[in-house]
């Protein structure tokens, strides 16, 4: 086994690694006389050259996360059904599995921007629901180029204005009724918005749902004074029927630290 594998399988941030050790060795190894390649811990490891087996997790998804996100050409590249959509891969995945787990019938979504996440949740949902529904609010409608796709018609229903506005609510209600809902928050992150969001839509959460809340902070060096985070913490602080399901972060390069609340009672 190459040596530099045998020290790093096991560990959370080893995908990282191993992906760019293959992409470095596509062919197998280099011929003998061919140059040494860089080595790709050389890049994310301190100038001290810490051997990677004394650098943490954290650590790892923290220098990774400073290449991720600071090239535009990587996270803001991302597109569903060619509509930009500003997901972060890991999270996908993990969106996904709690959608086959918990079988929405009705996924509300705040926070809509150009609809390609809109897109994406409806094209999970509909390999679950035959009639599953995407419902998506926001204060703007760029849905234009996402809304002229044959999925939204079927399945993505817009509403334009505040998650938090009452009116908003009661047009939401009739649709999510007797319904297993799964929302998704992704509108404005200040503490006090996020706040009042999971105070109007955990009632709707059937137990062993969600209410994931997005962008809390992209692991913690990333973390931000004004993020949901401390919305989060007074949600939590005034309710026992919600826990932080933290087996949801095992990918550690999360955009949602904290944010995957799940309906315990």
């Amino acid at each position: 086994m190459n040596p530099l594998l045998s020290r790093i399988i096991g560990g959370p941030s080893a995908l990282f690694v191993a992906l760019a050790i293959v992409a470095s060795h596509p062919t197998g190894s280099p011929a003998a006389d061919a140059p040494t390649p860089k080595r790709p811990y050389d890049e994310i490891v301190p100038a001290a050259k810490i051997p990677l087996s004394e650098v943490s997790d954290e650590d790892l998804a923290y220098y990774f996360a400073i290449r991720w996100f600071s090239n535009r050409d990587y996270f803001r590249a991302n597109r569903w059904f060619g509509i930009q959509t500003f997901q972060n891969p890991l999270d996908v995945w993990i969106t996904q599995e709690i959608i086959y787990e918990v079988e929405p019938e009705v996924i509300i979504e705040t926070g809509t921007y150009n609809g390609g996440s809109a897109l994406l949740w409806a094209s999970i949902l509909q390999q679950i629901d035959r009639d599953g529904l995407i419902l998506t609010v926001d204060i703007e409608d760029r849905t234009r180029k996402a809304s002229q796709h044959r999925l939204w018609k079927r399945r993505v229903k817009f509403f334009h204005g505040s998650s938090t506005d009452p009116a908003i609510v009661r047009q939401l209600e009739p649709l999510i009724e007797g319904k297993r809902v799964l929302v998704i928050l992704d509108s404005l992150h200040t503490p006090e918005h996020v706040q009042a969001e999971l105070e109007i839509y955990s009632k709707f959460i059937p137990v062993g749902s969600y209410v994931i809340v997005q962008d809390t902070g992209i692991v913690k060096p990333f973390k931000a004074p004004n993020t949901g985070t401390e919305g989060i913490e007074a949600f939590l602080a005034a309710t026992d029927e919600f826990e932080v399901d933290r087996s949801r972060e095992r990918f550690r390069l999360t955009n949602n630290p904290g944010g995957y609340l799940k309906r315990v009672k």
